[in-house]
This record gives C-alpha cells, sequence and structure tokens, in this order.
C-alpha cells in the first residue's frame, strides 16, 4: 500500500515538475520576442498548456495507480 503511494506521489510530482518545464521553455522561448498584445496572448495560452499538462499528468498518474491496483486484485 505505501509503496503505490509512493509511485503515486512521485508520478504526480513529475507531472507538475512537466508542466513548470513547459512554462520556464515557453516563457524563455517567447522573451525572444518584443513585447507586442500578441505575444500577451501566447503567455495566457502557455500558461493554459502547462496547467493542463501538470492536470492531466496528475489525473493519469493516478488512474494509472488505481489501475494497477485493480488488476492486482
Amino acid at each position: 500500500m505505501r509503496h503505490r503511494l509512493l509511485v503515486r506521489v512521485v508520478l504526480i510530482a513529475a507531472s507538475w515538475c512537466v508542466g513548470a518545464l513547459v512554462a520556464k521553455v515557453g516563457l524563455w522561448w517567447s522573451d525572444h520576442y518584443p513585447k507586442s498584445p500578441t505575444i500577451e496572448l501566447w503567455y495566457q495560452v502557455l500558461i493554459f498548456f502547462s496547467l493542463a499538462v501538470a492536470v492531466g499528468g496528475s489525473t493519469l498518474a493516478i488512474r494509472a495507480t488505481r489501475r494497477h491496483r485493480n488488476s492486482m486484485n
């Protein structure tokens, strides 16, 4: 039981780290362009995509560890 919980926590933390990495790389990319309304829109799209990666990864981690638990019973 503790092993599954540890795996779940590690996978959730990893998904949030990947989301943060997406944000960091996207901001680095967008800093190469002059500030404009278009870039401001890209900032919003980037933040939405980063959150989608983090939340989606967390959801998949929870579902994967549940599915694994149910298949062992």
